[in-house]
């Protein structure tokens, strides 16, 4: 589970040594006397860091923000799958770290450019919102050429700045983990003005230009690209055709997806069964809410969620319960998005579980995280994935 992060809780989770040698690397903090400090005196160190400029506060910030998020187990995992692009074979150094923040940490002295990649990947891995899926893409290996990444960050530039007024700066970020890529676009949004205070202390308004990104993820493996991108479906088809074109020089028909990426109408079933095996080593699956609606209408959605903390409690008897069917009939509607809860027999101090949402074009598993791995092989003999 991710650490919430908290400066000065953030320091209590780093040993010292580990944290004089970082400060001492940026340069800060040497007027500090490091010999006499103890396991007790972070808000010492807390204090000196927030005294610092505002500049380097921020930078030291960032890090430390980075760190936080890396410190679970999925992102140990991403950091050890990036060390083996450099590489380096880091399960042994990790493996002497008690902790994941210190694991984390450890990268970020020991390995910079391991850190920084596996930083985006972990980023680009936990965008939560926006991502949409289409399976029918060739199963090809990618054109990552240098012409090509130039090609398609103008492209995409081009197509917001005709579009939406925006996007007129740009940077560009490609990483690979396995068989998956991750061509990541940054573009300037609109200006604004920030209210903050400057390295002086004081209060100013000042212009600024946030940014935001666009990023495809494509398995060569599968011709599976996920789109992550703010806007409605016109937008999301046009960006997936100049993905198309300009990384795989195919020229395809994408105005239309063939067929959802994944099937759910079969859910609504109360007689449904998650069948496993006992290689899955799964315990339970749960569909803990379901959101439906009526096809070809615009009447909205309506959502059966259990309570939270309910004792066997069953999301078809809910749905049977409140479902007025003399005005719509559950045969008749259409499942827009289900939320599943998967217990597994393996975990300590507890079994491990996993809580996703997944909807006809969309799922929240993770391909680097290994119990969601395995649920998503699991797709197939639940009816949910076609291929």
């Amino acid at each position: 589970m991710r650490i919430e992060y908290n400066p000065r809780k953030f320091l209590l989770l780093i040993p010292l040594p580990m944290l004089r040698q970082y400060f001492d690397r940026r340069g800060v903090l040497a007027e500090l006397n490091w010999d006499e400090l103890t396991e007790n005196d972070y808000e010492t160190l807390y204090g000196a860091w927030q005294a610092l400029p505002t500049r380097a506060r921020e930078a030291i910030g960032a890090d430390f923000l980075n760190v936080a998020g890396l410190a679970t187990k999925q992102g140990v995992q991403v950091i050890i799958e990036e060390g083996k692009f450099h590489n380096k074979d880091l399960v042994t150094e990790l493996a002497a770290r008690p902790s994941h923040s210190e694991k984390a940490f450890y990268i970020l002295l020991e390995y910079p450019d391991v850190f920084r990649v596996a930083s985006q990947l972990n980023y680009a891995e936990n965008l939560t919102r926006y991502w949409h899926r289409r399976r029918d893409l060739p199963k090809k290996p990618p054109d990552i050429s240098t012409e090509t990444r130039t090609a398609l960050k103008k492209a995409v530039s081009d197509y917001y700045v005709e579009n939406q007024g925006r996007g007129h700066d740009t940077d560009f970020d490609l990483r690979r983990h396995g068989s998956i890529h991750y061509f990541i676009v940054y573009l300037s949004d609109y200006p604004d003005t920030f209210a903050g205070f400057d390295d002086e202390g004081k209060m100013r308004r000042q212009p600024q230009t946030p940014a935001f990104d666009v990023v495809f993820r494509y398995d060569e493996c599968r011709g599976h690209l996920e789109l992550y991108a703010e806007g409605p479906k016109q937008l999301r088809r046009d960006l997936e055709g100049i993905f198309v074109k300009t990384v795989l020089s195919e020229d395809l028909d994408l105005q239309e997806i063939p067929g959802a990426a994944f099937h759910l109408d079969h859910l609504k079933d109360s007689a449904f069964k998650f069948l496993t095996e006992p290689l899955d080593n799964i315990f339970s699956v749960t569909i803990r809410a379901m959101q439906l609606s009526a096809p070809n209408q615009t009447a909205g959605r309506v959502t059966y969620e259990l309570l939270p903390y309910g004792v066997g409690a069953d999301i078809h008897q809910l749905i049977e319960e409140m479902l007025n069917q003399n005005n719509c009939r559950l045969e008749d509607l259409r499942v827009e998005q289900v939320k599943m809860k998967v217990v597994f027999n393996h975990g300590r101090p507890r079994p491990k579980t996993a809580t996703f949402t997944i909807s006809p074009s969309s799922c929240t598993l993770k391909d680097h995280v290994p119990e969601h791995a395995t649920i998503k092989n699991c797709f197939k003999r639940w009816g949910i994935e076609s291929e």
